[in-house]
């Protein structure tokens, strides 16, 4: 099931991707894999987007030869490594520094500022769920394969319905909740809905 999983990949290499949407490669992948359950959470309003809109258009190396492309001095400057969930903010800065409108750039500031909110939540919510699982044996980022999904899909639910969606900097948090499932089984479920919405009720309370 895990090279199926990947067939996301062969999927991209092989449609249109101003024509094929993030929902249409979902269901690609879904319909490829036998022994696991494919999952969406988060804001899925994205799912109607074009993949063209996050891998670029490949149509386009139709007809360049990939030699004869040099980067402009001021893209080159700025290339380095970044991770994915860097991106959205990382973009609204590069985006802030060129903009010379006043009321855009104020627009701009608005836009950072939330996603930094929304960060700095995400990381308090499961920080104090650590605690008040007393779950300091078990890594906060390190990833986890799940295998309960009933305990998993419950827990998204109830930080979805007391926080806010998963977003892309807030879905790394998702491994953790399930390795909550796989390791800590011992906890009764509701309970461990039930401090994940006291937990998220505190962090609301404490940034408002």
């Amino acid at each position: 099931d895990r090279r199926r999983v990947h067939g996301w990949l062969e999927h991209t290499e092989t449609v249109n991707l101003q024509k094929q949407t993030l929902r249409d490669q979902f269901l690609s992948v879904k319909n490829r894999v036998k022994n696991s359950e494919v999952m969406e959470w988060g804001d899925l309003s994205v799912s109607q987007q074009p993949l063209a809109s996050f891998f670029g258009n490949n149509q386009m190396l139709d007809f360049l030869a990939l030699e004869d492309i040099q980067p402009q001095k001021e893209d080159f400057l700025h290339a380095r490594a970044m991770d994915v969930r860097e991106a959205r903010v990382d973009g609204l800065k590069t985006e802030y520094d060129r903009q010379r409108e006043p009321v855009a750039r104020s627009i701009l500031i608005t836009k950072i500022n939330k996603e930094l909110k929304e960060r700095v939540e995400a990381d308090m919510t499961f920080y104090r769920l650590v605690e008040a699982l007393g779950t300091d044996q078990v890594d906060l980022l390190n990833y986890s394969t799940p295998e309960d999904f009933e305990c998993l899909r419950g827990a998204v639910k109830a930080y979805e319905g007391s926080c806010r969606l998963f977003g892309e900097y807030s879905l790394k948090y998702v491994s953790f909740l399930a390795r909550v499932c796989e390791e800590m089984s011992y906890i009764p479920r509701d309970k461990f809905y039930s401090i994940i919405k006291e937990v998220c009720q505190k962090t609301i309370n404490a940034s408002e």
